[in-house]
């Protein structure tokens, strides 16, 4: 099931009461916390669950802005399945997190909890924030008659984010990642102020320049990996282990090993 974090605890609740012995739930939300914590209140002794992110393919993230709004049975080919597990569970809990991911055409990746929502957070929430953000800073502003005339697709694009929730949703969505959101915060408004010193400093020209090369193949570095599916090895831990550059900073890349099979 896929449901607002704030819906999990009652359905669950529900569920609870009907579900079979060594049945299996699965939740493809987006905040494993939420789901985890109500799942262990609310599911009885020998019943399963596991967690499932699953995250659209080179494609489909490069052709078009659509997101996942448009149905295609090609969506999630060539992306990645977060698989999350509880500690303990068995082999054929994982299987059925495993056997979905193959049939959507996706590579399965077994994160930790609090890895999964931390890099939601940074990847997810915080652009919506940045939107939310921008639009106050810009109709808060005596210039921002000016703005809405001038304004061109960068501005829409940038903002557009904000708006794919409702604000009640998204707060509730926010409150429940508090503690990785604000954290992703904290190194965006570094990142911000960084970069402000330098613009703020005569002769920093090259300066900027450099930070602005070393943003751009981060972000070249990531689609790259991205079409090439293949996240063994350098694909996925290397690249950032080397140099973090913004998005390493930004997001809290590191090199990991691989996970055992014990």
């Amino acid at each position: 099931f896929s449901l607002p974090p704030a819906e999990v605890e009652v359905y669950l609740e529900n569920l609870g009461g009907t579900i079979k012995e060594g049945a299996v739930v699965l939740d493809t939300g987006p905040i494993k916390r939420a789901f985890f914590d109500c799942a262990q209140r609310h599911l009885p002794r020998g019943r399963h669950y596991v967690g499932a992110t699953p995250i659209i393919g080179p494609e489909a993230l490069l052709r078009d802005s659509s997101g996942t709004d448009v149905p295609r049975e090609d969506l999630f080919q060539g992306g990645s399945m977060a698989i999350i597990a509880p500690p303990g569970a068995s082999e054929d809990t994982l299987d059925v997190a495993v056997n979905l991911a193959e049939l959507l055409g996706a590579a399965p990746l077994f994160m930790d909890l609090s890895e999964h929502d931390s890099a939601l957070a940074g990847a997810e929430d915080l652009p919506a924030f940045l939107g939310a953000a921008l639009v106050h800073a810009a109709s808060d502003s005596a210039s921002w008659p000016e703005v809405q005339r001038l304004a061109g697709n960068n501005f829409a694009q940038a903002v557009s984010l904000c708006g794919l929730l409702e604000p009640a949703a998204l707060t509730k969505h926010w409150a429940m990642n508090r503690e990785h959101l604000l954290a992703k915060m904290d190194a965006l408004i570094g990142e911000l102020q960084r970069l402000r010193q330098l613009l703020a400093q005569e002769g920093q020209e090259e300066a900027v320049e450099d930070y602005l090369e070393q943003a751009d193949r981060s972000r070249h570095d990531w689609i790259a990996a991205r079409e090439r599916a293949d996240w063994s090895g350098e694909g996925r831990g290397a690249t950032p282990a080397r140099d973090a550059g913004f998005l390493g900073r930004l997001f809290g890349f590191r090199s990991r090993e691989p996970r055992s099979k014990n």
